[in-house]
């Protein structure tokens, strides 16, 4: 991930840094962590299986997790992050008995994990280290584990509109779908799914139910490649 003192700089005001890029769409953040979420139960709701276990890669402050818990009512949920500042304001963030924070060093999670969540983490990584990141999160899960990897698209110009506008992502390097799917299959990742959400801003909300007929576009806002470890 980026370097771990931006993001402990920006631990405090994480939601506003984001809340003032995303006002381009009229929607605040926790629109889009709901939006995102509800996508992926549905999806894994097809299946049958049970995500007692959840990994949430690259937590920051902890936003997606309540949401996680209501989703899949999981026995346990683990966020890392590479941030210790983050970690500290999501530990005081969420007060849920089944969920605990490590660093990325501190986590030792090897074939445990159902499902392993991740938004707008990769981006923030540094492509070197990228293979290195998805690989840790393939030796977390368990044989026939989730991946529900979650991307800002730099396909989409309003996306990069948005990012420009955010003090942590202007520097960012966004990742090609292409190149996710590349990266996710070296990894040892099947692809299960692949499509894009987001494309219409508030303004443009009445337009929204045609989002799942838009999804195979890849040109959304964000990009899911739901994987699976084979």
């Amino acid at each position: 991930m980026s370097g771990r003192a931006e993001f402990d700089a920006f631990a405090k005001n994480y939601d506003e840094a984001l809340s003032e890029g995303l006002s381009l769409t009229g929607e605040g953040p926790l629109v889009y962590a709901e939006r995102r979420i509800a996508v992926t139960r549905k999806l894994i709701s097809k299946h049958d299986f049970k995500a007692d276990r959840i990994l949430d890669f690259g937590c920051g402050i902890g936003t997606s997790i309540p949401l996680l818990n209501v989703a899949f009512s999981p026995v346990e949920l683990v966020g890392i992050d590479i941030s210790i500042e983050s970690l500290a304001e999501a530990r005081l963030n969420v007060g849920l008995q089944n969920v605990r924070f490590e660093s990325v060093e501190q986590a030792l999670l090897r074939n445990q994990v159902d499902l392993a969540y991740c938004n707008g983490v990769f981006h923030h990584i540094e492509p070197s280290k990228r293979a290195n990141a998805c690989r840790m999160v393939f030796d977390a899960l368990r044989p026939g584990g989730f991946f529900a990897f979650w991307e800002n698209n730099p396909l989409n110009p309003g996306t990069r509109a948005v990012m420009a506008r955010i003090p942590f992502d202007r520097n960012a390097n966004p990742i090609f779908p292409g190149r996710a799917k590349k990266m996710l299959r070296q990894a040892g990742f099947r692809m299960e799914v692949i499509m894009s959400w987001f494309f219409f801003p508030r303004a443009l909300a009445a337009l929204r139910p045609l989002e799942p007929y838009l999804s195979w576009t890849l040109l959304g806002g964000q990009y899911l490649i739901l994987a699976r470890k084979q």
